[in-house]
């Protein structure tokens, strides 16, 4: 499912007006709209983490939530991008950063 349609359900499912979301992830309320409409991508990593954190999200549905952000993202051909519970954790963790980097040079 894409990000837009799996952020309006559960977004519905909880209650949760467009316009009250747009407020509370400080987003436009038009493009928080093309969002959920899939004419935009996912918004910045920090409003996804927020968004996630207001809908109250299980462990399997941030998963499903992080990853389909990631891949509405990497539409943007200048960027490349990843679930941001990974970018979180590979970012605050120099020993998996190391890791990751060792692992690369490998290929």
């Amino acid at each position: 499912m894409d990000f837009g349609t799996l952020l309006k359900e559960k977004r519905k499912q909880r209650n949760i007006s467009l316009r009250r979301m747009s407020e509370l992830v400080n987003l436009g309320y038009s493009y928080l709209s093309d969002i959920e409409n899939g004419k935009k991508p996912a918004p910045n990593d920090k409003s996804v983490l927020l968004m996630a954190d207001i809908l109250n999200l299980s462990e399997n549905e941030c998963i499903a939530f992080f990853d389909s952000a990631a891949f509405t993202k990497e539409k943007d051909i200048n960027n490349f991008h990843i679930p941001v519970d990974i970018s979180a954790y590979i970012s605050n963790n120099e020993d998996i950063k190391s890791q990751i980097r060792h692992n690369k040079n490998k290929t």
